[in-house]
């Protein structure tokens, strides 16, 4: 018996190993800062204008994988937005609706107005805003993009009649000039960080700290799964208000991130590449020469640096973190302003896990150096000449 006993255990091993199914891979992925920037570049676009690594510069090893990470807002709660309101100084209750929750309480379908208010949408990512010029229809449930909110622009100076019945228009008077520094940003922003236990977040200022200005942003990106981010964190825009720092406007999200899968990535050389590949429109303003005649050359922007990281980006229109090189930049100073410093971020996921785009997914969306608030909560904003930042509160 014993003789036979060994060749039918060797053949169960072998009958099992046979019908088993190979684990399935990690899904395609369609994201927009890949998929856009391949349509757009089977088309043919001006690619100029590249920063170049300083001579110094190593770039690090390449990880063997990075994370995606999908937005959860189930654990967010009237509690929870109820303690963002209050570190945003709000004392009415927050009222909860089907699309999501505001204070202080507006009629339905009242205009934006000055009045200040904090809104959470119950969208994907919890989107938050808190500013004025903001209106939100939250009777019904929303979309994972603004939903019923609207913003209002500022208003063109209204025409007059000047004497002799001719036209004008009403010049208005400019404040003197007060500036806002670092310091006063973070004496107001602080409290706000805690309170989204960003207190660790990687910040960013806008302008930085060499420029004088009269209102000045901080981002805070903040750390997810030990990585560095960009576009997933909070802005906090601060002004001087009866000669007291006073935050603006303000905006994030409320939810966590978790992940969905690893995937391949890419070395950070070969995601300079692409971006050197990417289109790049020519900016809309020029700094003017010193006879007042012309453009100024572009600055040079050198790569002082690279991390690995994650981005703030889209999979099939679904907010995502995806893998990333975030490339630290410094600028040349022009006509006679100061050098300045940046970042911006490029997609490290791997070619063969990325859906084929269409031809018509759109205009290029390349990446760019400067962080700007966004405007409508629940929209993704937009950077100077880059992929709109995604502000998130992860773990």
């Amino acid at each position: 018996m014993r003789r036979y006993f060994l060749p039918i255990i060797a053949c169960a091993v072998v009958l099992t190993a046979c019908s088993s199914t190979p684990p399935a891979g990690p899904g395609a992925l369609d994201l927009s800062s890949r998929s856009t920037a391949k349509a757009a570049n089977a088309e043919g676009a001006n690619t100029s204008g590249a920063p170049t690594p300083a001579p110094t510069v190593t770039f690090p090893a390449t990880p063997a994988d990075g994370p995606v990470l999908t937005p959860n807002r189930q654990a967010v709660t009237t509690a929870s937005v109820q303690t963002l309101a209050t570190a945003l100084g709000i004392a009415s209750p927050m009222t909860e609706q089907p699309g999501g929750w505001s204070a202080p309480a507006a009629a339905p379908g009242t205009p934006p107005d000055g009045t200040p208010r904090l809104i959470v949408l119950k969208d994907a990512r919890a989107s938050w805003f808190y500013g004025t010029g903001t209106s939100c229809d939250l009777s019904q449930p929303v979309s994972d993009n603004a939903g019923g909110c609207v913003s209002t622009a500022i208003a063109e100076p209204a025409p007059v009649t000047a004497p002799g019945g001719s036209s004008s228009t009403v010049t208005p008077v400019v404040p003197a000039t007060v500036n806002v520094s670092v310091a006063q940003v973070n004496t107001v922003a602080d409290p706000l960080f805690t309170a989204l236990g960003q207190t660790t977040a990687a910040r960013t200022y806008f302008p930085d700290q060499n420029e004088s200005a009269d209102r000045r942003t901080v981002t805070g990106d903040p750390t997810v799964l030990d990585l560095p981010t960009f576009g997933a964190g909070t802005n906090v825009t601060v002004v001087i208000r009866a000669k007291k720092p006073t935050i603006d406007s303000a905006n994030g999200t409320l939810a966590t991130w978790e992940l969905k899968d690893k995937y391949g990535v890419v070395s950070a050389a070969d995601a300079l590449a692409r971006y050197d590949s990417q289109p790049r429109p020519e900016p809309l303003l020029c700094a003017v020469g010193p006879d007042g005649q012309g453009c100024l050359a572009r600055p040079a922007i050198t790569i002082t640096g690279a991390t690995f990281g994650l981005m703030a980006d889209t999979n099939s229109g679904a907010p995502v973190l995806a893998p990333a090189w975030i490339f630290a930049t410094s600028t040349a100073a022009v006509a006679g302003g100061q050098p300045t410093a940046g970042k911006f971020p490029v997609s490290a996921v791997q070619d063969r896990y990325l859906t084929t785009p269409s031809p018509d997914t759109g205009q290029p969306n390349p990446v760019g150096t400067d962080i700007e608030p966004t405007a409508v909560p629940g929209s993704t904003g937009a950077s100077e000449g880059g992929v709109p930042p995604i502000s998130g509160t992860p773990k």
